[in-house]
């Protein structure tokens, strides 16, 4: 189970950090934009995306503009 927690952490991060990058935006732009405040991506991306409560990671996703299932989604599993 630790592996597979490890597993999902890194593809939440590296998820919203590639669409970030595909869409041009900053953490603090997707926070303004998610409506979560900048302390809580920051420290949830940085040290424990499983932190994120769901509604949160809803929220990233609408303001990305793609499903939920797309943040949490781990090609190499």
């Amino acid at each position: 189970m630790g592996t597979e927690s490890a597993s999902l952490k890194a593809a939440i991060t590296k998820n919203i950090e590639q669409a970030l990058d595909e869409k041009n935006l900053t953490r603090n732009a997707l926070a303004d934009k998610a409506g979560i405040p900048k302390s809580t991506l920051y420290r949830n991306l940085d040290r424990g995306p499983e932190q994120f409560k769901l509604i949160e990671l809803g929220q990233i996703a609408e303001a990305l503009g793609m499903p939920i299932v797309e943040l949490i989604k781990d090609e190499a599993a």
